[in-house]
């Protein structure tokens, strides 16, 4: 497939969803050298099925990266959603804040803590579930104030709207309250919706979810919480290895700015990094620079490995951040055997 030309943007990505299997002439190999557009690429499959060193070479040489889903299953609702989005976030240049995951029962509230700065200029509150009607979804401000979706009716800067399995506020900073809600701790509230918890059971409740017997079986609501924010206080990674066979090491790279300075405070940076065997560790970093910090991991097994990368810190005026990053990076038995996409098959 040829993409057609676009002009009028200073920048430019292509993003890819695919399973790698080759259906044209040419093959990544003769034209990733002609790439110069951003590329986010999301592999769809086992890694031994993908082989995605091919992709891993043609967005490290545009400064972008591959996400990896692995085998798919019932507890993957919302992975592809979430790669979609932090593609998405990569694009516009954004940041994510915060990527938590939960299941909410018709007796309870959660309230999820997330902190915004002076850097941040705008930010999305995402929540994805599979009927967005099911849970109240509010927000608190710093100084205690609580916005509902009626509120995006008159108050400047609030945007409020349902998507399919998605319902999500917008602020442009700082909303006019008071002397104006900027940073600070921001909390969304959630909340069984009434007709659900107090006229219906769990499983009845759960009955109504279009989606998978293992959710309905929960008698909960399973949902995911996305905060994304545009704003000047970034957090670039980098992930290589040395090679794509088990035993490989990993090298993760961080570096966090604020107006495109590098941020020399102190800050707490860590991964949690689940294998394909579903271990989880949790890897420090060492700081190796103004607003660098660096971990190497070495592999065991084949398969994906799947990186949580988050740091936490102050701003430059002392105020609290954090921001969180998925990558994925695959290793498999035969990985560092010569491609065969080094040549046109056709030749």
């Amino acid at each position: 497939m040829r993409l057609n030309l676009v002009s009028g943007y200073n920048s430019k990505s292509i993003f890819v969803f695919t399973n790698n299997h080759k259906t044209a002439s040419k093959y990544i190999a003769n034209v990733s050298d002609q790439i110069n557009d951003r590329v986010f690429t999301i592999g769809l499959g086992k890694t031994e099925n993908i082989k995605p060193s091919a992709l891993n070479a043609i967005v490290n040489s545009n400064g972008e990266y591959l996400l990896l889903t692995d085998t798919l299953n019932d507890n993957s609702i919302f992975k592809l959603a979430k790669y979609f989005l932090q593609i998405l976030v990569g694009v516009n240049n954004e940041a994510v804040v915060l990527d938590p995951d939960g299941t909410l029962f018709a007796d309870q509230e959660h309230r999820i803590p997330f902190n915004l700065n002076e850097a941040d200029i705008t930010s999305d509150v995402i929540l994805m579930l599979p009927r967005p009607q099911l849970i109240d979804f509010h927000l608190e401000t710093p100084n205690g104030q609580i916005l509902t979706p009626a509120d995006s009716a008159s108050l400047p800067g609030l945007t409020h709207s349902y998507g399919n399995n998605v319902a999500f506020y917008r602020l442009t900073l700082p909303l006019p309250i008071g002397a104006g809600e900027r940073a600070g701790k921001w909390q969304a509230v959630l909340k069984m919706n009434e007709k659900y918890s107090q006229h219906r059971s769990y499983q009845t409740a759960a009955t109504h979810l279009d989606a998978t017997s293992s959710i309905k079986s929960s008698k909960g609501v399973p949902y995911s919480l996305l905060v994304h924010a545009y704003s000047n206080l970034k957090m670039n990674t980098f992930l290589t290895q040395d090679h794509y066979e088990p035993g490989a090491t990993i090298q993760v790279k961080i570096q966090l700015s604020q107006y495109g300075i590098p941020l020399n405070k102190p800050a707490s940076v860590t991964t949690k990094m689940i294998d394909s065997t579903g271990i989880q560790k949790v890897i420090s970093f060492a700081k190796t620079g103004e607003g660098e910090y660096v971990a190497k991991v070495k592999t065991d097994s084949s398969g994906v490995c799947r990186f949580r990368m988050m740091a936490n810190g102050t701003t430059l005026r002392g105020r609290k951040f954090t921001r969180e990053q998925v990558r994925t990076r695959a290793v498999w038995s035969g990985g560092n055997r010569p491609n065969p996409e080094n040549k046109n098959p056709h030749e």
